[in-house]
C-alpha cells in the first residue's frame, strides 16, 4: 500500500528541490531520497518488475522534441548531451528504455530539404511531418508524431 507516512511533514506546495533565496526567487537544493523507506522501496520495486517482464522490442519511454528544419544546432546539442550516443560514431545506441525523435515540419527551401536528409541519414531520429511549420500546425505535428511512435514501437 502506498499511503503517506505520517512522520513524514505534508506537502506545503513547494518543490522539495528548490529552497527560496533572500531577493525570494527559488535556488536548487540538493534532494535526499530515504530508499529504507517502505514506500519508496515499493515504487522502485514496481518499477524494476514492470521492465524486466517487458520483451526486448518494447521501448519504456519515447521522447519526442519539436524542432524545426533550421534548428540542427539545437538538435546537435541534445544528442551529445541529454541523449544516449555512441562515442565512436555519435550514432544512437539502441536502449531498451527509451527513444528520441525530433519532430519537424516542412522544409522552407531545397538546401535545407537536402540538410535535412543527410541529418535523417547520418542520425535516423528525425520525424517528418507533413505540416508547414507554423503555430496553428503545432497540435497536428505533436499529434502525428504520437501516431508515428505508436505505430512503430512497443511500449
Amino acid at each position: 500500500s502506498l499511503e503517506h507516512d505520517s512522520s513524514s511533514p505534508p506537502y506545503n506546495g513547494q518543490r522539495p528541490d528548490t529552497t527560496m533565496n533572500d531577493a525570494n526567487s527559488p535556488t536548487q537544493t540538493e534532494i535526499h531520497v530515504d530508499l529504507t523507506n517502505p514506500v519508496i522501496q515499493e515504487i522502485v520495486s514496481r518499477h524494476r518488475k514492470a521492465f524486466q517482464s517487458r520483451n526486448a522490442s518494447e521501448v519504456y519511454l519515447a521522447v519526442l522534441v519539436k524542432s524545426f528544419p533550421k534548428g540542427r544546432v539545437a538538435r546537435d546539442t541534445l544528442r551529445t548531451t541529454w541523449f544516449i550516443r555512441d562515442t565512436k560514431t555519435h550514432r544512437p545506441v539502441p536502449s531498451r528504455l527509451t527513444r528520441q525523435y525530433f519532430l519537424i515540419g516542412e522544409a522552407d527551401t531545397e538546401e535545407t530539404e537536402k540538410q535535412l536528409e543527410q541529418e535523417q541519414k547520418e542520425f535516423e531520429d528525425l520525424i517528418r511531418v507533413p505540416f508547414p511549420e507554423e503555430y496553428a500546425f503545432l497540435a497536428p505535428k505533436v499529434f502525428y508524431g504520437l501516431q508515428f511512435i505508436g505505430s512503430r514501437l512497443s511500449f
